[in-house]
């Protein structure tokens, strides 16, 4: 068997662990252990694959469109290229 150690986890989501574990009853750990292998079934793409077109046009318009609230609302834009395009060296979202 293999071992994960997570550090840093948010209290929310901590908590929320706790509570899904308890309902299940789940130790902590078989709880973790299930909610990944749901992810891993899931039929939604995952946050680490590589996004589609149709994905980065979406988060691109959803930004142009905060940033043209911010101008019509008079305040002074400092952001590179980058953040404007929300995507890093190899198209993932940042």
């Amino acid at each position: 068997m293999h071992a994960l150690t997570l550090r840093n986890i948010p209290a929310d989501l901590f908590a929320f662990l706790r509570q899904d574990a308890a309902a299940h009853h789940r130790s902590l750990n078989r709880q973790a252990i299930a909610a990944l292998d749901a992810y891993r079934h899931a039929q939604v793409p995952s946050s680490i694959a590589t996004p589609s077109v149709e994905q980065k046009r979406v988060l691109l318009t959803q930004r142009l469109n905060a940033i043209r609230s911010k101008i019509d609302r008079g305040s002074t834009l400092q952001t590179s290229a980058d953040d404007i395009l929300g995507f890093d060296a190899q198209g993932l979202p940042q």
